[in-house]
């Protein structure tokens, strides 16, 4: 049985952009990322995001339906099926997600009461829901018809817990950020681009190109959804430009192409896996871009130290 999501967008949902994703867009992927391959949208407002996220990701040949309303949800799940419920505003890591899941058990996740905030949930006097669970589909159908003008997603959790569903803490050093406004959304931004880890092969890679893409990256998250993408056509066009110049013997030219090259291959890489937008194209990327990072350092090698450039060759490719 495939993975569902039910993800709540209430009337006060947060307007800034997360990882420059919507924030419609931003739940949906990280619900795709979770391994969701069929996705329930609960809204009583319509936007124009809304509509353009979910156009995007049927492109992507994902299963998305918009509801109006908890009372259209009842039959959209199987009831055996696993659901991935997000409501609210809060933002956890994609290992939390992951750990969430990994219950066959219907599961809360949760926070101790002294970190709670204004959106989290009261269950008892120890711990707030934040808006995340686990839950069957067998839930959301029993419950969907009797909601009513009830809030849908406090209903699903007063069910669950009537339900005995296990309860996860979140630790103290555990990502956890409120996007309900910008400040909040930008530390969202910035605590999961720090989280994302991408594998670099080469010297050069991982000292210089690496840390000048995350740098970017976390200057310009606006950038980040439209690199993903593009990803990897821009590079590969520099890359094929900086071939072209070696071949008319223009060697700075050309080792500056380069460098821009695994600069934008490496951004985009970054951009790729945030916001999981185009998140199976990476492995021929990598390739590539270890042979551009050699090719580059030799390069360097030719202008500055013509006698060198078999050695820096295999230094930048180990």
């Amino acid at each position: 049985m495939t993975l569902a999501a039910l993800i709540i967008l209430g009337d006060d949902r947060p307007t800034a952009p997360v990882l420059g994703l919507s924030w419609p867009e931003f739940r949906m992927r990280s619900a795709v990322g979770a391994g969701a391959r069929h996705l329930v949208l609960v809204t009583d407002r319509v936007s124009r995001e809304l509509v353009e996220a979910v156009d995007r990701l049927k492109g992507e040949g994902l299963a998305t339906t918009l509801a109006r309303g908890g009372a259209e949800v009842a039959d959209l799940f199987h009831p055996d099926e696993a659901v991935l419920l997000l409501s609210g505003s809060t933002v956890v890591g994609a290992d939390q997600l992951a750990s969430l899941l990994g219950n066959a058990k219907p599961t809360l996740l949760c926070i101790e009461t002294e970190r709670a905030g204004a959106g989290h949930e009261l269950i008892d006097a120890s711990s707030h829901w934040i808006g995340i669970a686990r839950i069957d589909g067998a839930q959301i159908r029993a419950t969907a018809t009797m909601v009513g003008d009830w809030d849908l997603g406090s209903i699903l959790l007063r069910k669950a817990v009537s339900g005995r569903a296990v309860r996860t803490m979140l630790s103290g050093d555990e990502l956890l950020v409120d996007a309900s406004d910008a400040a909040g959304a930008a530390q969202a931004s910035r605590a999961l681009l720090a989280a994302a880890q991408i594998g670099a092969r080469g010297w050069g890679a991982r000292s210089v190109v690496q840390p000048v893409a995350h740098l970017l990256a976390r200057s310009l998250p606006a950038a980040l959804p439209m690199l993903a993408r593009f990803r990897p056509w821009t590079a590969i066009l520099m890359f094929a430009l900086a071939l072209l110049l070696v071949g008319m013997a223009w060697t700075s030219a050309a080792l500056a192409m380069f460098l821009a090259a695994l600069l934008i291959a490496a951004w985009a890489q970054i951009a790729a896996q945030v916001t999981g937008i185009a998140m199976k194209s990476g492995k021929w990327t990598a390739t590539w871009r270890g042979l551009a990072a050699g090719l580059s350092l030799a390069l360097m090698a030719l202008a500055l130290f013509p006698d060198l450039t078999p050695a820096v060759l295999v230094a930048g490719t180990i």
